[in-house]
């Protein structure tokens, strides 16, 4: 989630605490997106932040996979569901099924559609670089890798992604 949420009259700003990506910046991340789609539930970028809190907090151990996949699943479908043009949903729903499925193939083709759709979200190049670390595609998880570092130089998160896929 690159991007801060606003909402109406209101903008809320979970970009902070999702960045730092450590419990506690988790569950305050998660807590603002949760405001945010209160505040508009017909707007897709709010359910992709959920969905990506929910991922990265089973991943992380914060709560058990078995109780957040669904949430992180039904919140990505939701987010596609409202705009199937925003990228940042394929993005989560491909993250979802990568780390909470297991299910590499799909995950591929949404990473795909999301950079289809934004070429410069370098966060699907990181996350598609892990993936194909994983399946044994290390030329093309390197390059994918460098990539994303390429876009988003500064970042201490892609920088990590990328170390994984290298």
């Amino acid at each position: 989630m690159q991007q801060a949420v606003h909402t109406g009259q209101r903008r809320i700003r979970p970009v902070n605490h999702w960045a730092r990506r450590n419990r506690w910046h988790l569950r305050a991340a998660l807590e603002c997106f949760e405001k945010a789609v209160a505040l508009d539930p017909d707007y897709a970028l709010p359910y992709c932040g959920l969905a990506d809190c929910y991922t990265v907090s089973a991943i992380y151990g914060v709560r058990p996979g078995t109780e957040l996949g669904p949430k992180a699943l039904a919140a990505a479908e939701r987010a596609l569901a409202l705009d199937p043009a925003l990228a940042d949903a394929h993005h989560s729903h491909g993250s979802a099924l990568q780390w909470i499925r297991g299910d590499f193939a799909a995950a591929e083709r949404n990473y795909r559609a999301a950079l289809a759709l934004n070429p410069s979200l370098a966060i699907s190049h990181a996350y598609l670089g892990l993936l194909y670390a994983v399946l044994g595609r290390f030329d093309e998880g390197r390059q994918a890798a460098l990539h994303a570092v390429a876009l988003e130089s500064d970042s201490a998160v892609i920088a990590y992604l990328a170390g994984g896929a290298s």
